[in-house]
């Protein structure tokens, strides 16, 4: 937030988990009070997993859902009639490119992404076009971040790879 102010924009903060309504109403509240508007919604949350089917906890599976469907259900549903009210506003949803196809140790991860984040968002943007709002989503490969450490990735494999910097998405997003 220091860097954001240091280059003359505003920020506000929000603490909590994204997967519980009262999170998105907080956040929602906050910058409708700060900035008088809502005019985007980026949804970012999400956990990965890296494992078989068979090593995959119904626990896993829950954990999974509520960090990369839930979080973004329960944003957009908060944000969503005050864009509206509006007539305007981008929803942007950052995935993966395991929402385009699904890959081999990553079977709960990708229907995480493949039919649900990726379904919603189609039909999200059909459903809320007409209000002037327009529902993207951008699904990245491998990403340089702590994402998924001790979920299947490891610091050294990370670093050492080819993966794309964070600010490769954040340049991409700005876009959208």
């Amino acid at each position: 937030m220091r860097e954001i102010a240091g280059l003359g924009g505003k920020a506000v903060a929000v603490p909590g988990d994204a997967a519980e309504p009262s999170t998105a109403k907080a956040a929602v509240a906050k910058c409708i009070h700060v900035f008088g508007r809502l005019d985007f919604l980026i949804n970012n949350a999400g956990q990965g997993a890296y494992k078989q089917l068979i090593d995959t906890s119904v626990d896993d599976y829950d954990a999974l859902m509520a960090a990369n469907m839930r979080s973004l259900f329960i944003f957009s549903r908060e944000a969503a009639p005050y864009l509206i009210a509006q007539r305007s506003g981008t929803m942007v949803f950052i995935s993966s490119v395991a929402g385009l196809h699904g890959t081999g140790n990553e079977a709960v991860y990708s229907a995480t992404k493949i039919c649900a984040q990726v379904g919603f968002a189609q039909a999200l943007d059909d459903e809320l076009r007409p209000f002037g709002i327009k529902v993207c989503i951008l699904c990245p490969g491998g990403i340089k971040t702590e994402f998924a450490l001790g979920r299947g990735r490891t610091d050294e494999g990370v670093r050492a790879s080819t993966m794309m910097e964070s600010t490769d998405v954040a340049e991409a997003t700005l876009f959208l």
